[in-house]
């Protein structure tokens, strides 16, 4: 989805800057990125399949914080191989953090 609309990705990082309204739409999409993956942690925490010392709410933001800055910064301009390795380096990188 941020490869296919890192126009408007990138529209929007540079509009928080000047424009509250721009800021505050990113900020809500951002925080329902990570309340999505805050519930899957607190649902593991709870199956026993995610450490229960884990911060979830932290843990979310700063993840998908990752996934943000990976993606306008690696994945936006790379080619389909780097592309491919930035996604599997993330990929294993969010998961370690979460099941290892």
């Amino acid at each position: 989805v941020h490869r296919r609309h890192g126009a408007v990705f990138a529209a929007m990082a540079d509009g928080v800057a000047v424009d509250r309204d721009v800021a505050s739409r990113l900020d809500e999409l951002m925080r329902a990125l990570a309340d999505g993956l805050r519930a899957h942690i607190d649902r593991g925490q709870r199956g026993g399949w995610i450490a229960p010392n884990l911060l979830a709410p932290q843990a979310a933001a700063w993840l998908i914080g990752g996934w943000e800055r990976n993606a306008a910064m690696v994945s936006d301009g790379a080619d389909e191989p780097g592309i491919a390795r930035s996604l599997r380096g993330f990929a294993d990188f969010a998961w370690r953090a979460l099941y290892a």
